[in-house]
């Protein structure tokens, strides 16, 4: 997950995305390699919870925390070509 958050590798075990309803949503693959990643209809609400762990005695400085929700489509006539857009930006948490 924090691939598709762009920290890197190193983030996967401080920062954790779940949505509601993860179980029975369906996953699709960006690339051969990446990781499957939940898929939402344009009508379905995007709930869950993102949980940002700091080691016990430790700062986290940051330039604020948004979740940014990008959406994709694959048109019928031309598979293979994605289109990408983005859909929802939501401040978590100002600066500090």
């Amino acid at each position: 997950m924090a691939s598709l958050l762009g920290f890197g590798g190193k983030a996967d075990d401080r920062i954790s995305v779940t949505f509601d309803g993860d179980a029975q949503r369906p996953r699709k693959k960006l690339s051969s390699n990446a990781p499957a990643h939940p898929v939402f209809a344009n009508v379905e609400a995007v709930t869950g919870v993102v949980e940002v762990r700091v080691p016990a005695g430790r700062r986290l400085e940051h330039q604020g925390i948004k979740i940014e929700v990008v959406g994709q489509i694959e048109l019928f006539y031309d598979r293979g070509t994605y289109y990408d857009f983005t859909c929802i930006l939501r401040e978590l948490d100002t600066p500090g």
